[in-house]
Parts: C-alpha cells; structure tokens; sequence
C-alpha cells in the first residue's frame, strides 16, 4: 500500500489586494518511520506570521518522523515533540531578529501517518475530515475561542493545554485544511460541525482520477482554492492537503 499527498497554498483576496504574502505554509516528509504532512496559518495580526508559520511545518514535519532515542516512544509523544520543537524553532528565529514571538504566531496541524494508522495533532482552527468506505467523516474541528476572529496558536504559553490529539484508524483519505476552505469542507449544525459530503466526495473522487493516469492533482487543487467560488467563500489565505492511501494491485501467480 503506497501513501499519496498532494496539496497547494494560495493567496486569498484580501491578501491579493493588498499585496501580502500568503501566511499559510505546509510541508511534508517522510522516512521509514512513516509520513509527516504539517498545514500552518499565520494570524494576521502577527507582522512576520508567514514566516512563523514556513518554520512550524518544515520543523514539525520532520520532527513528527524522526527517530528517537526511546525506541517505544508513543505516537501521541511524536505528535507533542513535533509541536514542541516546532515552537522553539519560531522563538529562536524571533529572538535572533530581536522582534517578539507573537509576531510570528500561528496555527498548526501535523498528522503522522504510519502503516493503517494516522494521528492528528491540532491547535488553533483549520480542519481535517476523512473518508472511509466512501463517506465522509470528521477527523478535527476548529479550535473554539471565546471571541470571534480569535483562534489559539503555537507560540502562546498554555500551547500544551489547546493541543488536541486524535487517532484515526482505518480512514481512507484524509484532507486537511485552513480556515480558508472550512466553509467548503463543513458545516456547522446545533453548534457542532459536520463534514460536506457534496464538496469532500466529488474532489476525492476527482484525485483519484487524476492520479490514476499518473497526473499530479496539485495544479488543479491551486485553480480549485483560487476559483471565485472558494474566495466568495472566504478571503482568507487558503491551504488543502488530501493524503490517501492507494491500494498496490497483486501480482498474478
């Protein structure tokens, strides 16, 4: 079984117009201990948040992955000591440009995907949502906050108390995304949110595709976040990863 990724961060509009960089950033990584994927939003009220944000997933993405010296080391402690590492990586860079840590805060999800499993560590908002036997599921919400236009992030002090770590098992494909795409990949009832099956289904779908004729869903993925739809949706900066397993036919005896 091979694992796939594909994924792309695009402007949003209020950022086209006045001319700032996009504050989102994800990378991925792999080694033989599994697959690292990590997805950051800059807060906009952070003066350097996207490069706050390029330093969470690059450091967490790896460290997620890394071998250490515990051989019996928990997924869950993987997950914490990918956090850890990666907000000291942005507080060393703050404190080396003399400018205050908060300007470089941000959001952070990384998943650490190893054999049949994938464990998703989350603070701030953006979502993850899955599929499993061709329905939708949802994986992580958004952080709540007590005000709006408020979200946790990285670098604040109590980071470890709005850490949230969740086991998935047996989850097909899983998307992981900004603020930016929340509105397309759920919706919120009675307070609580609730995958869109008429957005995740058709775009998984539509990989698949892709990736079966051997084509890279990437610039595709770019156009989708960049339509007018999706920024009608939301101006914000817009990052989605779809991470899926695809399955290695047997060979013929």
């Amino acid at each position: 079984m091979n694992i796939r990724i594909s994924g792309s961060s695009v402007r949003g509009n209020r950022h086209i117009q006045s001319e700032q960089p996009c504050q989102d950033a994800y990378a991925v990584a792999y080694s033989k201990n599994g697959w690292g994927i990590a997805v950051a939003d800059g807060l906009g009220s952070a003066g350097h948040s996207d490069a706050g944000a390029r330093i969470a997933v690059d450091t967490a993405s790896k460290v997620v992955i890394a071998d250490f010296e515990c051989p019996d080391i928990s997924v869950e402690e993987r997950i914490r000591q990918a956090f850890l590492k990666a907000r000291e990586a942005v507080i060393k860079e703050a404190s080396e440009l003399e400018i205050s840590p908060s300007e470089f805060a941000s959001t952070l999800i990384v998943a650490f995907y190893s054999g049949e499993r994938i464990t998703l560590g989350h603070i701030g908002d953006g979502i993850a949502v899955g599929t499993k036997k061709d329905q939708a599921v949802l994986l992580s919400s958004p952080g709540e906050s007590e005000y709006a236009n408020e979200t946790a992030s990285l670098i604040q002090t109590d980071w470890e108390n709005q850490l949230r770590i969740t086991p998935c098992f047996e989850i097909d494909h899983v998307i992981i995304a900004t603020d930016g795409c929340q509105g397309a990949l759920a919706v919120k009832r009675d307070g609580r949110y609730q995958p869109h099956e008429p957005f995740i289904l058709p775009l998984i779908s539509f990989i698949e595709r892709k990736i079966s004729v051997n084509l890279s869903p990437e610039p595709d993925i770019s156009t989708l976040l960049s339509s007018k739809k999706m920024q009608e949706l939301s101006g914000d900066d817009k990052t989605l990863v779809v991470i899926f397993r695809e399955q290695v036919p047997k060979a013929e005896s």
